[in-house]
């Protein structure tokens, strides 16, 4: 670790200089859905746009195996860090980048044979909205490699004393997305292909200058000569799968509401859907960065030994997280109706007044959201892995789904939108349980 945390103003420097940062970082990958969205509903059409929601579990899908490995790697890497031994640190991130690069070659040559077949399974029965998904789809499974390597690597950069330099290379990432959207899109024509390699070519250029850093030896992590050892990456992915998937979260959730959607509503309600998580994404994953930030300092007091550093940092993460989410509630109820012009532009008409609505019920689970994100995040710091694995697994996708359920069986289609805060509610119980069985 590049800083001392041996008193309360340090660690509070020391909290804020990791979590902005990751709290950037976060906005810069939800930024890069939104603006390919944007994009998308504004210059090619609704169905494209659809397309695009519909096939958001595949993309989430790539950055929830990259965020699973790279937390993982940098729990056990900053344990390793406070007990002094930073050769094996730099062992552990050396095999965590080639294991990352198997994964992502792996899912690049599955996708690349099978895009059809991933479209038809994520919801795109509809002929124009499943040629736009299978465009999307194989022009963004080639960087599938670049994808896991760019999330990865910034988030080690962080862990490894470097957060500003990281924040600097991603935010250039978000700018030249944009950049390279309007040229694919909006003047190459290139619709949802060119929307989805732009993104990819950004994450290639990510990637490269993320190499080039760790290539330079400035930080403790470094390429080395290693041993791959079994135990060690299954220890890993055992931290950092909590985290994995919270990042999948609103791929699962983008699948199963969609499923639901167009059992109950129709077709158009896709855009609603899409809409409410599109702002809910940079929320969740905000608190989600704020996590991020905090895990290498708690796991480095963790493996010193420091309990008052470790709770107090605990403390500063779960009042960022909890004070996150309601004033952005609170923004929401007044602002709504401003982000969802972003994507339809007919405020008279009847999918825009349903938007507007439903897009503020869908926030209501940020009253409990950023309390059991904390909780949870401070549990993989600490290596409490079944805790924080099953915070996640509740919150994200199986209370939702027994929501959806019983919801729309009691009350109808509508109130599905109500599942999201069900979920919240009861994974904040369960939550409260383990906090009082057994202290932080």
């Amino acid at each position: 670790m590049m800083i001392e945390l041996k008193n309360k103003n340090n660690l509070k420097k020391s909290f804020i200089k990791y979590v902005i940062p990751a709290v950037i970082a976060q906005w810069v990958y939800t930024l890069y859905a939104i603006v390919d969205g944007i994009f998308v509903a504004r210059w090619v059409s609704e169905n494209a746009f659809a397309a695009v929601g519909l096939s958001y579990p595949f993309v989430c899908l790539l950055f929830s195996f990259s965020l699973m490995l790279a937390v993982g790697t940098s729990a056990v890497a900053s344990i390793y860090m406070g007990k002094k031994q930073t050769e094996t640190a730099s062992e552990r991130f050396t095999q965590n980048t080639v294991f990352s690069c198997a994964v992502g070659i792996v899912i690049s040559v599955l996708s690349l044979s099978f895009p059809e077949q991933i479209a038809f399974f994520l919801g795109g029965n509809d002929p124009e909205i499943h040629y736009h998904m299978c465009r999307y789809i194989s022009n963004i499974a080639p960087f599938s490699v670049a994808f896991l390597l760019s999330y990865s690597f910034e988030i080690l950069m962080k862990a490894d004393g470097f957060p500003e330099r990281s924040t600097i290379i991603v935010s250039m990432g978000v700018v030249l997305n944009i950049i390279l959207d309007y040229l694919f899109v909006v003047v190459l024509g290139s619709e949802t292909a060119g929307a989805a390699f732009a993104t990819g070519l950004t994450q290639l250029v990510l990637s490269a200058l993320y190499i080039i850093h760790f290539l330079r030896k400035k930080g403790n992590f470094h390429f080395c000569r290693f041993r791959f050892v079994l135990s060690e990456q299954i220890r890993i992915i055992r931290n950092g799968i909590s985290s994995g998937i919270v990042e999948f979260t609103p791929g699962i959730m983008t699948f199963i509401f969609n499923r639901f959607i167009l059992m109950y509503l129709s077709g158009d309600k896709v855009v609603t859907y899409s809409i409410a998580d599109y702002a809910s994404c940079l929320i969740i994953l905000s608190c989600n960065g704020f996590s991020q930030g905090a895990q290498p300092l708690i796991s480095y007091c963790h493996g010193s030994g420091d309990e008052g550093a470790k709770k107090y940092l605990y403390r500063m993460l779960m009042i960022s997280s909890v004070t996150l989410c309601l004033i952005s509630l609170g923004v929401i109820m007044l602002f709504g109706n401003g982000f969802v012009y972003l994507f339809i532009k007919d405020t008279s008409s009847e999918l825009f007044i349903y938007s507007a609505k439903y897009f503020r019920v869908f926030q209501l689970n940020l009253l409990l959201a950023g309390f059991n994100i904390a909780v949870s995040g401070y549990y993989t710091a600490v290596e409490r892995a079944f805790e924080a694995m099953t915070i996640s697994l509740l919150r994200s996708f199986l209370l939702i789904a027994v929501g959806l359920f019983l919801l729309t069986a009691l009350f109808g289609g509508d109130a599905m939108w109500w599942s999201v805060l069900f979920a919240e509610l009861i994974t904040a119980l369960f939550t409260v349980f383990t906090v009082l069985r057994k202290r932080l």
